[in-house]
């Protein structure tokens, strides 16, 4: 497998007032200066913001009083500076395990965004988002678990093909939402989601991110992003490990689902995963390479369907549940689906002709 394309290290991008005039310079995770000037410019959305005086003196009292040095500050046209308070890595996961080791030099930045209700409307309760069923059969499978815990990478649009949104708006899911592309960051910033604005690959690896809508991402010989292809732009990335954002953000090692559709890096990002640590009951994996199959195959999950958008969907082989659930939803050629709780609750089945099978 080849390996991701690597480029240099990151230049830091400036707090930004107005389009003419960088301030003080602020350490933006994972986009060059010019990126992040050009996004605060196309979409009249400035990536990060020059507090005013007072916010500045208070930041500095905070971080005298202290004990960590992490603190990233934005702001946005027409509304105040947002405090974001200093926050560190602990050497215990939130869930009581000891962390991943870690090889990352960086540093953590926080950012913080205030959503008034109707500021975005994130669809209406009852609608499925994704685009051949994922939620649909997320949710069936879970037996419509309130309270779910979910991964979505990469999260791209907050509502239109979502494969998290139903679940955390309509059954209280909680999850992280991992997209590189700021181009969704708006939206992402609505959903109750913990948002990770940076690549997934193995840890610390410098990369291109090629912005190409959904169909973006990491730039190498082994995935759908090649050198020299056509885009919109790129942005350089120092990647994180998935066993690091779920580490970092406080994940439970049992997820309910995980949502895997980078674009043909699917395989960078679970090299070196920690696959007893965290366990996924149900994920979708879009067009599974060899090496990734043979993983989930050596680490215990079983494939259940699979369907003609090339998502691979497979189950927790290990869970007291497995044989009744396997038995119920594999397909083995049949896109008829069975009786579902979703069913009780009046949502609309997938059709059969998009359906995993």
């Amino acid at each position: 497998m080849s390996k991701p394309q690597v480029v240099g290290h990151l230049p830091k991008a400036h707090c930004i007032e107005d389009e003419e005039s960088p301030s003080e310079e602020v350490p933006l995770h994972g986009m060059s200066a010019t990126s992040a000037a050009a996004v605060g410019r196309n979409d009249r959305r400035q990536v990060a913001g020059c507090p005013i005086v007072f916010v500045v003196i208070l930041v500095i009292a905070l971080l005298a009083s202290a004990s960590a040095n992490v603190f990233f500050l934005t702001a946005s046209a027409g509304t105040d500076s947002v405090l974001v308070l200093p926050q560190s890595a602990t050497s215990v996961h939130p869930a009581g395990l000891p962390l991943s080791k870690s090889n990352l030099t960086g540093t953590w930045k926080v950012a913080a965004h205030y959503d008034a209700e109707g500021d975005f409307v994130l669809g209406q309760k009852g609608q499925r988002h994704s685009q051949w069923g994922q939620d649909w059969l997320a949710a069936s499978v879970n037996g419509c678990k309130k309270s779910g815990f979910f991964i979505d990478l990469a999260a791209n649009e907050a509502v239109l093909n979502s494969n998290s949104l139903m679940l955390e708006r309509d059954f209280g899911w909680q999850g992280i939402c991992i997209e590189a592309n700021p181009k969704y960051y708006f939206e992402l910033f609505h959903r109750k989601c913990k948002l990770f604005a940076g690549a997934v690959a193995t840890s610390d690896t410098p990369v291109a991110f090629k912005l190409k809508n959904e169909v973006g991402g990491i730039v190498g010989e082994g995935t759908d992003n090649r050198p020299g292809a056509g885009h919109d732009g790129e942005l350089k990335f120092h990647t994180v490990s998935l066993s690091e954002v779920l580490d970092r953000l406080g994940a439970p090692s049992r997820i309910d689902y995980f949502s895997l559709d980078i674009e043909g890096a699917e395989s960078f990002a679970m090299i070196d995963f920690p696959w007893q640590r965290y366990r996924f009951t149900l994920l979708n994996v879009e067009r599974p390479k060899p090496d990734l199959v043979k993983w989930l195959k050596d680490n215990g999950y079983v494939l259940l369907r699979d369907n003609p958008s090339w998502d691979a969907t497979y189950i927790d082989g290990t869970i007291p549940e497995f044989p009744e659930i396997y038995k119920k939803w594999k397909g083995e050629g049949n896109i008829n689906l069975p009786t579902s709780c979703m069913d009780e609750l009046n949502y609309a089945r997938p059709e059969n002709k998009k359906w995993p099978r």
